[in-house]
Order: C-alpha cells, then sequence, then structure tokens
C-alpha cells in the first residue's frame, strides 16, 4: 500500500490481533495497538495514523454503547481534520452500518473527524495483504493524497538525510551548517528573525528532494484520468475562492519576525491624498478609473447592477501590496519597498460578474484574484499600473497589516508588475 506507513490497532483482546500485526511487520508497515480498557482521559496520539483498525464489538455492553464509545476514543485520539481510512472488523454487515450511520452523527465526528473511506473485514481474515486490495478499490483522488503525503515524509527524511551526508563531507557539526543556513537566509541579522532563520530555508531543501520521490507517470496518469481530469470544469467559485486563500494567503501577518515581503496593507483615510501624491492622480481621476475597471469585471447592465457596482465601489477597501524581493528584506537594506495599489472588493449576492465571452478586455495591469476571508469571498484587484517606493516606518504609519500573501503567488504577482512596468513609455512612482 504506497502512502501508507502508520496504524492505529484498537481492539480489547490481543490475542486476535496476532495475524494482523505479523502481516504488517512482513511489510514494514508501523502500527500502534490500543486496549481501549487501558486507556486514560490524558492519553494523545504521537502520530495521526493512515488506517485505524477497530473491533465493533469493544466491549460486552450492547451494540449502541459500543458505538458511542468507539467515536469517543476517535474524538479523543484524532485531531482535527485527520485524513484516515476506518476499518471495522466484524463478520455482521448490519453492525457496520449501523457504526457508520452513529459515526456520521456524533456531534465530534461528523463535522471533523470523518473518515475519508471506510470498510469492514472479518477480524480472521483481516491482513495487509487484504487491505491492501481493498486499498486499491477507494477512489483515486484518496490514493492521490496518499501517495501525495508519501513524498511529504520521503522528502522530510531525504532532506534530513541530506543535511547529514552534507555534515560528513564537510567534517562539521550540523548547528554550523544550519547557522550558515540560517545567514544567507536572513542574513547576519539573525536575532530579529530567530524563527526564519531555521524555517525559511528549508523551502528550497524540500523541494528539492521533493523533485526526487515524485511519483512515476504510470501511477500519477492512473489515479488522474478517473478523479481530477473528469470534473474539472465544475469546481465552483467558492471552493476557487477558499482553494486561493489556503494557497495564497497567510493570515498569521502578527509574526514581527517575518520578512515583510508579501504585506499586504489597507490604507487609512489620511494616507489616501498622499498616496494620490504619489501616482501623480487627481481624486476623480482615480475614482473615474476605479469605476471604469469594475464596469468592465462586473455586470453593468440594468439599474440593479449599476447600483450594485456602486455599492460594491463603497465596500472596497484601497490597500497597498508590498512586493519587495525578499532578499532585500532579508538583509535589512536601507531603501525603498515596492509597494502597488491593490483592491479588496467584497463580492455581494447582487453583483455579478461579466460572462468571459462577453466581457471586455481587462488592461494589461490589472490581476485578480479569488479570495476567501472571514467567511466572505472576495476580489483581489491588482493594479500593476500603480507601483511606488514607499520606506518602511511610511508603510507603517499609513497603513494597517491585514494579512500576508505567500511567496508561490507574490512571486506571480511580482512577475506580472515588473513586466507591465519595464515596457517602453510605462512610468512608476
Amino acid at each position: 500500500m504506497t502512502g501508507i506507513s502508520n496504524v492505529l490497532i484498537i481492539d480489547d483482546q490481543f490475542e486476535e490481533t496476532v495475524k494482523l500485526r505479523e502481516s504488517f511487520d512482513r511489510h514494514g508497515i508501523s502500527y500502534l495497538y490500543i486496549n481501549p480498557t487501558e486507556l486514560t482521559d490524558d492519553y494523545h496520539l504521537s502520530f495521526i495514523p493512515d488506517i485505524v483498525c477497530c473491533d465493533i464489538k469493544l466491549f460486552n455492553g450492547n451494540d449502541n454503547d459500543n458505538y458511542t464509545k468507539i467515536c469517543d476514543i476517535l474524538t479523543q485520539l484524532l485531531p482535527e481534520n485527520a485524513f484516515y481510512v476506518f476499518v471495522a472488523w466484524t463478520s455482521n454487515k448490519n453492525l457496520f452500518d449501523a457504526l457508520k450511520a452513529k459515526m456520521k452523527q456524533d456531534q465530534y465526528l461528523k463535522s471533523s473527524r470523518q473518515p475519508v473511506e471506510s470498510f469492514c473485514w472479518t477480524k480472521s481474515r483481516c491482513t495487509y495483504e487484504i487491505l491492501e486490495k481493498k486499498f486499491k478499490g477507494i477512489k483515486p483522488s484518496t490514493q492521490l493524497l496518499f501517495y501525495w503525503k508519501s513524498i511529504i515524509r520521503q522528502s522530510a527524511t531525504g532532506t534530513a538525510n541530506q543535511l547529514v551526508e552534507l555534515s560528513k563531507k564537510n567534517r562539521t557539526d550540523l548547528k554550523r551548517i544550519l547557522t550558515s543556513l540560517a545567514i544567507n537566509e536572513v542574513g547576519k541579522h539573525i536575532d530579529t528573525s530567530k524563527h526564519l532563520a531555521i524555517t525559511g530555508q528549508l523551502h528550497s531543501l524540500l523541494l528539492d528532494t521533493s523533485n526526487k520521490a515524485i511519483m512515476s507517470d504510470k501511477i500519477y496518469n492512473m489515479l488522474c484520468s478517473k478523479s481530477i481530469d473528469k470534473k474539472r470544469q465544475n469546481v465552483n467559485n467558492k471552493i476557487s475562492s477558499t482553494l486561493n486563500t489556503a494557497l495564497f494567503v497567510d493570515p498569521s501577518c502578527d509574526n514581527l519576525e517575518h520578512i515583510p515581503a508579501g504585506d499586504f496593507r489597507e490604507l487609512n483615510v489620511r494616507a489616501y491624498k498622499k498616496v494620490l501624491q504619489y501616482t501623480g492622480q487627481e481624486e476623480g481621476q482615480l475614482k473615474e478609473q476605479k469605476k471604469k475597471l469594475f464596469e468592465q469585471y462586473f455586470c453593468n447592465s440594468g439599474k440593479s447592477q449599476k447600483a450594485a457596482i456602486e455599492e460594491a465601489m463603497r465596500n472596497s477597501k484601497l490597500c497597498l501590496l508590498d512586493i519587495t524581493a525578499g532578499c532585500d528584506c532579508a538583509q535589512n537594506k536601507e531603501g525603498f519597498h515596492k509597494a502597488v495599489i491593490t483592491y479588496l472588493v467584497p463580492k455581494l449576492p447582487t453583483l455579478k460578474l461579466r460572462d468571459k465571452k462577453t466581457r471586455p478586455a481587462i488592461p494589461d495591469s490589472v490581476n485578480v484574484k479569488n479570495i476567501s476571508l472571514n467567511n466572505g469571498e472576495y476580489l483581489m484587484i491588482i493594479d500593476a499600473k500603480y507601483l511606488m517606493g514607499l520606506k518602511q516606518n511610511e508603510l507603517s504609519m499609513i497603513s494597517t497589516r491585514l494579512f500576508r500573501i505567500r511567496e508561490h503567488m507574490l512571486n506571480s504577482i511580482r512577475q506580472n508588475v515588473y513586466a507591465y512596468n519595464s515596457r517602453i513609455g510605462t512610468s512608476t512612482f
């Protein structure tokens, strides 16, 4: 079972798990056996299992009491949003259906600890080989995520091995190597960025080892042909917005140790006129350009839609996105931070997007991203036309940090902004 490395076995009869444990041993699968009668309230797992094997009849009580106890045990042992497959031991299919129904109704399991897949098997026949056959029958998308977890584990191990090998080759201790990596990441000002100094350099090391651990094309095509390609056109806007947030927005903006590149800041009212001075625009001109942009992107036919656009303009926030290169910030250089004007627009129910076929071409200077924040959907409209230089203390005085853009998305935005402003005849501020 590629991607499966940790198994949790829950049973009150230790001797009845011998066959399963021996089959795991033969195939090098790590497992932990827990007797539920010996489980204390303060016991917590030090790992998240890929598979949970559990006897349905844990105690001598009635079936419903056993189902409740199983739900309580899973709630105690598993963190929220745990990704695992549940295997029940029973020869009675009706018991399994009743257990699944109970798990779906349980107040703690139903929302955040549901297994991604669940099936049952007779205890005497449950071995690694049987589980492997069952695993091949689960959803391809679930298999793909298990493979992904496997690659992550291999990457982490490969990174540690790479550092150890580097230590041996250079005949130096690991602490000195980590210190050298930290200096390369944040400069010699490690004392002000201790957390970043230790973790920042992991990105390139993990990326290198991940590329070595990638799955074969044969496995990838087998998994994706049945899952990803089939409905990739049917992902709704809300899911896309939520995924964009998870992938691109870092909410941990309270950490003062991080590099400020990627800071997304809301301008305060007093700062508005100061920004206009930088852009060389009058207030009326900037508002007119903003309105034209909104009418290009949103449907403006009919009074209700025009009113919705006006409301969106009033509710939108004028913001600055810091796109300064991370290396400039890391070395604590005294210079200007490069910031670009951005609008954060709430997607109101009355506000309809233009159809892509009829929508006028968006200006090359504009980059639009969908994100979900505080249970609401927003459009992040980045206008590369307004790129300006501000000192760090000016940025702090005139704006409030809302969140941070992750490096992956920031690189894409930065390339678009610089590509537009490098054109002949283009002026920046």
